[in-house]
């Protein structure tokens, strides 16, 4: 989307055309309507965004590919980290800085639609690394994140509706308020991580491990009624690999003030 800065012969300073002006270019009809009226350009925010779509894909089938194979004899670079399945590179769109891919996300969305729904739906991004990213309401439906590396990411609101996201690494994340409704998750990794008022319905979870994660509801201070509200606790109702037992309530449950009740769930296979 930017200009392209370049020296001439004589010294001075001057710009290329930015890539996506080039490609409104190239993306023009030969001849006018038969109605005789000039055709409208392409928007260049539509071709930022199916080109960031189309790379995105790319980089992580790249880098997917070449686990294990590409030794690290340099640095990574700043959209790469230390794979942690097996050597090599994984992919990390989102660079060192946590908002980033969410940025990124509604950069490509701005064109307005696309085939499989909002970004980052349907994208094959096997091995990715988005550690400390903060995903809030970003919809993976029917994407594949298999080992997927989201270690101590924000996941709020989230839809993962079909993912196939196996031996995914979920340790010391926040999962709140989110859609695992028919995803796999088999052998995930969730040690340490926050679950609170999340759907687990039909999903695969076998030899999940769950280590010190923290599956029961809570009360969430509530500043404008100078007490708390409670929070519903994690739905594994039909998941396979798992099952859920509510052992009872420890403490009361008085609404309008504080209280140190909460309800406690055991996770067993």
């Amino acid at each position: 989307m930017r200009p392209q800065p370049f020296e001439k012969e004589d010294g001075q300073l001057d710009w290329h055309a930015s890539l996506a002006e080039s490609l409104v270019r190239r993306c023009r009809p030969l001849t006018a309507y038969a109605s005789g009226t000039i055709p409208e350009p392409v928007r260049t925010v539509t071709l930022d965004a199916h080109l960031g779509d189309g790379l995105f894909r790319l980089s992580c089938w790249v880098h997917w590919f070449l686990v294990g194979v590409e030794a690290l004899d340099r640095p990574p670079r700043r959209y790469q980290a230390p794979s942690v399945n097996g050597g090599g590179i994984s992919f990390r769109p989102g660079g060192l800085h946590s908002s980033y891919f969410v940025a990124f996300c509604a950069r490509i969305n701005a064109s307005g639609w696309r085939p499989s729904g909002l970004f980052p739906s349907g994208v094959t991004a096997d091995g990715i690394n988005l550690n400390g990213a903060s995903l809030d309401g970003l919809l993976f439906e029917k994407s594949s994140l298999q080992k997927a590396s989201l270690k101590g990411a924000h996941i709020q609101g989230c839809s993962f509706w079909g993912v196939r996201m196996p031996e995914c690494c979920l340790v010391e994340s926040q999962i709140w308020l989110s859609n695992f409704v028919f995803a796999e998750m088999d052998r995930a990794d969730l040690r340490g991580a926050s679950l609170f008022s999340n759907f687990f319905n039909g999903a695969l979870m076998k030899e999940a491990d769950f280590g010190t994660v923290e599956p029961y509801s809570v009360f969430w201070d509530n500043p404008r009624t100078d007490g708390s509200v409670i929070v519903s606790g994690n739905d594994f109702v039909g998941a396979e690999g798992v099952r859920q037992e509510v052992i009872g309530i420890d403490g009361p449950i008085t609404l309008g003030r504080r209280t140190p009740g909460r309800m406690v769930q055991t996770l067993k296979e």
